[in-house]
């Protein structure tokens, strides 16, 4: 997780186990993400109400330390959304993002893209505060809510959900 991204991770306490995390993600067998973020603008919802859909925009390292970039002959990046909560006219807008590759900063990126990026997001989106909350509890919203992938030893699928604070 970046560091300013709350929720849920995984961490292996042997190494075999830790092997086997890291070959089930690069492989992506039976791993799955699924990530809550708030944003104020979402075009696709905004201006069409579509309520779901996928972005593909390939990323690539930038000029710029750390950051990443959409760039044509980057590498292959998508990630499926929807919105959950889109109905307040003046808040933010709840999108579950589920990244099908796993690229640097793929969320924050894709969502900078197609709209206005998540709120909090000081490096790739347009740092909005949120209006609510005092500037010293400004944050990321950007949250790990679930996370899926097989047991290291009894290969079973196993789930772990972490609620945000917001």
């Amino acid at each position: 997780l970046d560091c300013e991204t709350s929720g849920v991770m995984v961490f292996a306490r042997q190494a075999l186990g830790a092997s086997f995390l890291s070959q089930a993600w690069r492989e992506r067998k039976k791993v799955s993400k699924i990530y809550l973020a708030k944003v104020h603008d979402w075009p696709p919802w905004n201006r069409e109400k579509q309520e779901l859909g996928r972005i593909d925009l390939a990323l690539a390292p930038s000029e710029e330390r750390l950051k990443w970039k959409v760039c044509a002959d980057g590498k292959p990046s998508s990630t499926n959304w929807k919105v959950l909560d889109g109905s307040k006219k003046e808040s933010p807008i709840l999108l579950e993002l589920q990244p099908v590759t796993g690229r640097t900063h793929q969320l924050r990126i894709h969502c900078s893209t197609i709209g206005s990026g998540i709120v909090g997001d000081s490096l790739f989106g347009l740092g909005q505060a949120e209006p609510q909350r005092p500037e010293t509890e400004q944050r990321l919203y950007l949250h790990a809510y679930k996370l899926c992938f097989p047991h290291p030893e009894s290969k079973e699928l196993v789930e772990f959900v972490a609620e945000p604070d917001w």
